[in-house]
């Protein structure tokens, strides 16, 4: 019967065999570890195996990995998986919902509501970005919009008379 190989202690230092390069390593140093049943327990194999061994595996098919990665990051910080999240692209035709262009080079960003963590909607990095630059305020964009106008037009009106006149109204019926 073979002798399981798994920890030693030598000199108060923590020793554990690497079961791919099968050599005894520093368990605090060499090793990742993660919580489990209230103690940390490291993997079976050593960081250097470990990186080596997940190379092969996101070389031999990058698509899978990407999406895997794609997918824990998504649920992580939206709470969302990739099935939802192109669910939600199909529904938008791969477009924009704010400016309607087709994001091609770059995967749309998932917006959501900072305060309740709400997902929203997908956008292109330019609208996404927008949104959040101008934290998501109503009347900072209002006043963007009475920016753009009196420029374009030569206007000299403050943001109160650009309100009141409803020259917003004819913004959008134009």
């Amino acid at each position: 019967m073979k002798e399981q190989k798994t920890i030693k202690i030598i000199d108060k230092i923590k020793y554990k065999y690497c079961s791919m390069c099968e050599q005894w390593k520093v368990y605090d140093i060499d090793f990742r570890t993660r919580p489990h049943r209230g103690k940390r327990i490291a993997q079976c194999r050593c960081k250097i195996c470990e990186n080596k061994r997940r190379e092969i595996r996101r070389l031999k098919d990058p698509q899978k990995y990407k999406d895997r990665l794609r997918n824990l990051k998504l649920r992580q910080k939206f709470g969302i998986n990739l099935t939802i999240y192109n669910e939600m692209l199909n529904n938008q035709n791969g477009l924009c919902f704010i400016c309607g262009q087709n994001n091609n080079t770059k995967q749309m960003g998932v917006d959501h509501n900072h305060n309740t963590k709400e997902v929203r909607k997908l956008l292109c990095s330019n609208c996404n970005t927008g949104l959040g630059q101008l934290k998501e305020n109503y009347e900072i964009l209002l006043k963007c919009i009475w920016y753009l106008y009196i420029h374009e037009n030569k206007l000299d009106i403050t943001f109160d008379q650009f309100i009141k006149e409803k020259y917003l109204d004819k913004i959008i019926k134009n």
